[in-house]
């Protein structure tokens, strides 16, 4: 039988409507892109953001982003200071709540195709 090989990372690719907005967006939580195609003078097609380790990329959609269902987690270090980083940038962050499964805490925000980012 054949191992399985070590798995490095998980990356989602995001289909978003406005590659822009999303790439200011995620630039806000601190995404910085590492990479991105498209034609000349045009938006990017296909973009890859990077934070440190975390890696996520995003693919230009035409789709109703109100039929999308997936949501994502953002952990990170200090929730209180990511909460103020999010409200300092303008992302409109929900409060900060502690439910019984994250006692350290969490809040949300809204992404630029109405996704959920969950961020504890």
């Amino acid at each position: 039988m054949l191992s399985i090989p070590e798995v490095r990372a998980f990356v989602p690719l995001l289909k978003v409507s406005d590659m822009e907005a999303s790439i200011a967006f995620y630039e806000k939580l601190g995404f910085s892109v590492s990479n991105s195609f498209g034609p000349e003078g045009e938006q990017p097609q296909w973009a890859s953001l990077t934070a440190g380790s975390v890696e996520v990329m995003l693919g230009r959609s035409g789709l109703d982003s109100r039929t999308r269902l997936d949501e994502f987690y953002l952990y990170c270090g200090d929730v209180e200071k990511m909460h103020a980083n999010a409200s300092e940038r303008g992302l409109a962050p929900t409060a900060i709540s502690n439910p019984v499964f994250n006692p350290n805490g969490e809040f949300d925000v809204i992404d630029p195709d109405g996704r959920v980012v969950h961020i504890a």
